[in-house]
């Protein structure tokens, strides 16, 4: 998948937009047509207020999508600094604002804040292996594997391979903990390489996402093999048209109720020593 979860893609939508409803919002209150405010208004407006209406959501929005450690201090900085300046309007003009939409935006802003607390949505701006769309071009197969540890062996399919993992078909719980590599043979030629899961899928085709731990000749071998897959017309596992993938996902929000956030519960994986847990992520990617 190269997409950014839909409920992302909305809110930067949304955000750029943000001095078009400022200025729906001001002119509604004024009591005039919007653009007759604007001319009224910016003529009359100092630097940051102008800067402000203009630049701040635009530059929230783009901390949204990009979905980078610092963008998220930078959208809840900026979350915080228009809440202030709606509380400032209200104390300079409470005849024109008033208390309830005061109220009704501050909610909005906390409303927000608090979705992108939640660890769904979060995490992926910490953790770049969340951030699928950001991985290397990954292609379909289904092919045999193995995955060894000490603790043995596992048969499982591959169904995928990029250059910095793959994911594997088993309905077998792994011991996340235990050092292991996965041998498969492609091109005539037997691969081995040591892989680490980092999520479980626990919906659809079951298994685990990998990722490969490279040593140089490992990671220059699986990048010639990428290359041969390109050659040979391999297709890749990428993202369904994208009004397609806009209608389903709206769909399955009004049907089910499903894809407000991105989906990622916690799946209890077992070992002999201790309870790991692993993020389960309805994606096939590393």
């Amino acid at each position: 998948m190269k997409a950014r979860p839909w409920p992302i893609i909305v809110l930067t939508i949304l955000y750029l937009l943000g001095p078009v409803f400022s200025i729906l919002v001001a002119s509604y209150l004024m009591h005039m047509s919007p653009i007759k405010y604007l001319f009224l208004w910016l003529p009359r407006a100092s630097y940051w207020s102008a800067l402000s209406t203009f630049c701040l959501y635009p530059i929230a929005g783009v901390a949204i999508y990009l979905m980078k450690p610092w963008s998220y201090a930078l959208f809840i900085t900026i979350t915080a600094l228009t809440t202030y300046q709606d509380y400032a309007a209200w104390r300079a003009h409470p005849a024109v604002m008033g208390f309830p939409v005061l109220f009704g935006l501050t909610l909005i802003n906390v409303a927000i804040v608090a979705y992108f607390a939640l660890p769904s949505v979060r995490t992926p701006f910490f953790n770049r292996r969340l951030r699928w769309w950001e991985s290397k071009p990954r292609y379909r197969m289904e092919i045999p594997a193995v995955l060894e540890s000490d603790r043995g062996q596992t048969k499982c399919s591959l169904m995928n391979l990029s250059l910095g993992g793959g994911f594997i078909k088993s309905a077998k719980t792994l011991d996340t903990t235990a050092k292991s590599k996965l041998r498969f043979a492609i091109f005539n030629q037997t691969i081995l390489v040591e892989a680490r899961p980092v999520y479980r899928r626990a919906r659809g085709t079951r298994g685990y996402g990998l990722e490969f731990v490279h040593t140089p000749e490992s990671k220059q071998t699986i990048g010639r093999i990428m290359q041969g897959l390109a050659l040979a017309g391999v297709k890749q596992s990428e993202q369904q048209n994208v009004w397609a993938s806009f209608k389903d996902w709206v769909t399955a929000l009004f049907r089910t109720g499903r894809g407000l956030v991105p989906e990622m519960p916690v799946y209890p994986v077992q070992n002999a020593k201790k309870t790991a847990s692993l993020k389960t992520i309805e994606k096939n990617e590393v």
